[in-house]
């Protein structure tokens, strides 16, 4: 090829303002971009490489453009092979040259879902959207009040949370963004909803009433390879209370209980509330002289993972701890109980500690609040081997695990934590909460077949359309029904009854009203009845 072809190829390129794409084409391209000429090479062979191309922008008139260019010069170059270049080009682009004047064809893409995403049909999403008010109403029923915030973060704020969440962030940019536009570089999708509470209670400190308790049901995205119940799009449902300088203890118990309430609500039942608190690990291994209290508090906590064993070498290899001590460590992490015998099986292991004297006492709190509790008959346990793996939480710890479902790991989680918005105001902010994992829950009640639907659609009442009958009294009727708070359709043309029955039949709405003849008949119960539209009521 010379090197006026291309140059016009590189020339029609650059004006593909996004980088990713340009350089995806220019792959695809590169090999006939080095070629001297086109001597020998098959109509076939380079429109194979033209429809990787296209595919790549199908709709970006500077592709189209680039592509067309490069075949144009092909065919002034190769007179011989001009009838099969083009007859390449029809069926490799679907469409017709730019050249000849015909129409372009529509492509169809295929309709293929991105894994990691969920979406129901409309009446699972119906049943989803009432359980989520039926847990706003919950959350709003202890005082909580609802907040929402931007689904995008700065990067500098979702990294202040710790641990290695970088791996999981989706970063955002313009498909179209131009080399020197960087202005949403450092921006992101939250991957939870705790880092955006701490960085809403620091920007409206001065308009916040403290104790500040709040609840935020939304999507939250985390770059992780999917499977069953991990999503990259997921919904939580979180619970916090934040204070200044301190947060009382009574919190640290009703938190569990709330969250207790909100998974019976969800409709779970085999499930197992584990609480423990990260002082008393922390006072125990500084008891045992261990320096890297974080490191060995992080290996400690893949202990369902690894196993004992697992631990024990992570110890030794990491931290260089002896086998003896390191066995040590995991005693701890086999306390395990419904009442609050864990304090003297701790105690019996022989470690003296300010802080786990202190872990001790708050846990023991808590457990004892929650046995007294209407909610407390055996889903509590005190179990420490909890330890969360982030490192802010610095107190009460709480996990859930489904005992139907053990391999989804935890669907429910949180802890306290003592200054969680500090990086982003000079004041003490701690507070304590947790996250309930809708999605992970109610995408498997989904997958086993255990979400019971009650409607298909929202609609109360379809008002049929009869030829006799002036439409705008049937939007009349419609409207007065609304006002009562009535879901109501007006069927949409003057058709046969059957069919309107049909149709309502298939959207399970329970009434339907005859104007012609002002009666009602209940499709439940099969009975018909006058139509007053001042007394009309449905049944709950």
């Amino acid at each position: 090829m010379s090197l006026s072809i291309s140059n016009v190829i590189a020339d029609k390129l650059a004006a593909v303002s996004s980088v990713g794409i340009r350089n995806k084409i220019q792959d695809e391209m590169q090999p006939f971009l080095e070629l001297e000429n086109f001597d020998g090479l098959a109509a076939e062979t380079l429109f194979k490489n033209l429809k990787l191309s296209l595919s790549i922008a199908q709709h970006n008139p500077h592709v189209r453009l680039a592509c067309e260019a490069f075949v144009a010069h092909y065919m002034e170059t190769n007179p011989s092979q001009a009838a099969a270049a083009q007859k390449a080009l029809d069926l490799s682009f679907a469409n017709a040259s730019s050249t000849n004047g015909k129409n372009l064809k529509k492509n169809i893409v295929k309709p293929t879902p991105i894994s990691g995403f969920m979406e129901f049909m409309p009446e699972v999403q119906l049943h989803f959207d009432g359980l989520l008010a039926d847990l706003r109403k919950l959350y709003s029923s202890h005082g909580f009040v609802p907040i929402d915030t931007p689904v995008v973060e700065r990067l500098e704020v979702l990294a202040a949370k710790g641990g290695d969440v970088d791996k999981e962030i989706y970063a955002i940019n313009r498909a179209r963004a131009t080399d020197d536009d960087n202005s949403d570089t450092s921006v992101a999708l939250r991957y939870d909803l705790t880092v955006p509470l701490a960085r809403y209670v620091a920007q409206h400190f001065n308009n916040i009433t403290f104790p500040f308790k709040r609840f935020h049901i939304g999507s939250c995205f985390r770059g992780e390879r999917p499977q069953d119940g991990r999503y990259r799009q997921f919904i939580q449902a979180d619970i916090d209370i934040i204070n200044p300088d301190s947060v009382s203890l009574s919190f640290d118990a009703d938190i569990p209980l709330i969250v207790n309430a909100a998974l019976q609500l969800i409709g779970i039942k085999n499930y197992v509330f584990r609480i423990s608190n990260r002082k008393i690990l922390s006072g125990y291994l500084e008891g045992l002289h261990i320096e890297d209290v974080q490191t060995a508090t992080r290996i400690l906590d893949k202990i369902d993972k690894i196993g004992r064993d697992g631990v024990i070498a992570a110890l030794d290899e990491e931290l260089g701890l002896s086998t003896a001590k390191a066995e040590k460590v995991v005693k701890i992490a086999s306390i395990s109980c419904s009442d609050l015998s864990f304090v003297d099986q701790v105690l019996a292991l022989g470690v003296t500690n300010t802080m786990l004297e202190t872990g001790l006492k708050e846990l023991k709190y808590v457990m004892e609040r929650l046995q007294n509790s209407a909610q407390g008959s055996g889903k509590f346990m005190a179990d420490l081997s909890i330890t969360r793996g982030f490192d802010y939480y610095t107190g009460t710890v709480y996990e859930v695990k489904w005992n139907d479902h053990p391999q989804l790991g935890s669907i429910a989680a949180g802890g306290r934590y003592e200054d969680l918005a500090g990086s982003y105001i000079r004041k003490s902010l701690p507070g304590v909460g947790m996250s309930v994992g809708l999605s992970r829950i109610y995408g498997k009640l989904v997958q086993t077949g255990e979400v019971i639907i009650s409607r298909k659609s929202p609609t109360d009442v379809l008002i049929v359309w009869e030829n006799n009958i002036d439409e705008k009294s049937l939007h009349v009727i419609g409207e007065k029904l609304r006002a009562k708070n009535i879901n109501t359709e007006v069927y949409f043309k003057a058709e046969k009854i059957q069919k309107q029955l049909a149709y309502a039949n298939k959207k399970a709405i329970r009434y339907v009203v005859f104007p012609s003849l002002n009666e009602v008949k209940d499709l439940e119960t099969e009975q018909q009845y006058a139509f007053d539209l001042e007394t009309f009521t449905v049944a709950d």
